[in-house]
């Protein structure tokens, strides 16, 4: 094999095969493989470096133009990208975010920050929070109040679809989201319409007050005065409802017990059919079946 071009010693035909193709094989690769080998693990070299100087996700979106540039970036990026999250959060400066990529309808995000955020909400699905580092305080608003819930690092949270939320970090907060496309942003103290309020407050309050009663034990001394000692006491709307023994407008709450009775929820019929002669307002002849209520005040 030293000597490929030498006469072979008798062998045996097929172990002289053999050699004769080994040593034919001695001087590979070729030079020019070898400079195009060479020059193809340069280029690869300058890619990887390029990549780690540029963290994933690309750079830190703060204005709506940076996540518009960004989302069209992904649209023609490629696929089977490996994300490096910690790398993306590395150097993120706080209150800013990085998107990573997309999946279905959501974004793959990455956040960093130590201030409270404003409200948002998504439209069409839930949203998935992973806190890396550090903890955050989420505030939902709900119908029946706000609901807060401390995520720590390692613990996700999920937020339900249409409920406004916000972060307020505790002090600072690193995470990844599952956030869907569809989202609502608001700076405002409460973002709801006023209509989703009323319908809050329309639905929650009795529970609240009675709620309220047991905490500070009030109960007890409404009534001793007045039942006991006959003082005049005017409630309204839901201080009038909290009067009978039980309300189920919405939800069962107990009341003071004060008139026998139950509060129940009346549907529109009526006081259409009270109040028009054709009941045509509400799309239904003016008979007395069709003005039955959805239930009674029973007292």
């Amino acid at each position: 094999m030293a000597k490929p071009n030498a006469s072979q010693p008798n062998l045996d035909p097929r172990l002289g095969a053999i050699l004769r193709i080994a040593g034919e094989l001695r001087d590979l690769p070729r030079a020019d493989f070898r400079s195009r080998l060479k020059a193809e693990l340069a280029a690869q070299s300058k890619e990887v470096e390029s990549s780690a100087s540029s963290p994933s996700g690309g750079k830190p979106l703060i204005t709506h133009q940076d996540i518009e540039e960004r989302l069209k970036q992904i649209a023609e990026q490629p696929k089977f990208i490996v994300h490096d999250v910690n790398a993306a959060l590395s150097d993120l400066p706080g209150m800013t975010m990085r998107f990573l990529d997309a999946m279905n309808d959501h974004l793959l995000v990455v956040s960093r920050g130590s201030q409270r955020s404003k409200w948002e909400r998504h439209l069409g699905s839930d949203e998935m929070i992973y806190v890396t580092e550090g903890k955050t305080e989420v505030e939902t608003l709900t119908e029946d109040g706000p609901v807060k819930a401390t995520v720590r690092a390692g613990s996700l949270f999920v937020c339900p679809e249409g409920l406004w939320h916000r972060l307020t970090p505790q002090p600072s907060v690193s995470a990844f989201y599952l956030t869907p496309r569809n989202t609502e942003g608001s700076a405002a103290k409460d973002p709801r319409s006023k209509k989703e309020r009323v319908k809050r407050g329309r639905k929650g309050a009795r529970s609240r007050d009675a709620a309220m009663l047991r905490e500070h034990e009030l109960q007890a001394a409404l009534r001793e005065v007045v039942i006991t000692y006959g003082r005049p006491f005017l409630g309204i709307c839901v201080g009038m409802q909290l009067m009978a023994d039980r309300g189920r407008e919405f939800e069962t709450v107990e009341g003071l017990g004060w008139i026998g009775g139950e509060v129940v929820a009346i549907v529109c019929w009526l006081l259409i059919c009270q109040l028009t002669t054709t009941g045509e307002a509400c799309g239904v002849p003016p008979s007395i079946e069709t003005c039955k209520p959805a239930g009674t005040v029973r007292m």
